[in-house]
């Protein structure tokens, strides 16, 4: 379970709190299948949670942008080794 309430860097949040009630439990929703998506992927990022990995900051823009899940976790690798 992807659990926001104990942000793991500085600067999540920050971003949490600018994102209203709803947009939260939705970027909960997405960073809970954004870890499936990590998992598939043979976990790149360490054995954990992205959220406690990479933080909110990473991925936010991805959500925002409407990425979905798989996209977005694809899209940071190809970044990540460029």
């Amino acid at each position: 379970m992807v659990d926001l309430s104990i942000p793991a860097f500085q600067g999540d949040a920050d971003a949490l709190a600018k994102l209203t009630l709803q947009q939260r439990e939705a970027f909960e929703a997405w960073m809970k299948e954004l870890d499936a998506e990590h998992a598939k992927a043979g976990y790149p990022y360490g054995e954990q949670s992205l959220w406690k990995a990479t933080g909110v900051e990473c991925w936010l823009g991805y959500f925002n942008d409407g990425y979905e899940p798989d996209y977005a976790m694809s899209e940071d690798m190809s970044q990540a080794s460029d």
